[in-house]
């Protein structure tokens, strides 16, 4: 899974992925980055329709990060 570079979230820029069907969003928020998790391509319905897989909140520091990864690579074992 290709994640950005702590400094680049540090910048307050959002990063978006993909692997295959899987879908993942880290957008920092002050001190944190919040992380999301699809199964497919979608937008705002994601979690009405089922498509989400989760979301969750990380520090925004080097382990946080280390944990967001760790974090997705469990959701992406969902699919």
């Amino acid at each position: 899974m290709d994640l950005p570079m702590l400094d680049f979230l540090k910048e307050k820029n959002t990063h978006t992925g993909s692997e295959g069907n899987f879908r993942y969003k880290l957008k920092p928020d002050g001190e944190e980055i919040k992380v999301w998790a699809y199964q497919t391509y979608c937008l705002e319905y994601c979690q009405e329709h089922g498509l989400m897989l989760g979301e969750e909140t990380f520090p925004l520091d080097a382990r946080g990060l280390e944990a967001a990864a760790a974090w997705l690579a469990e959701q992406q074992k969902k699919l």
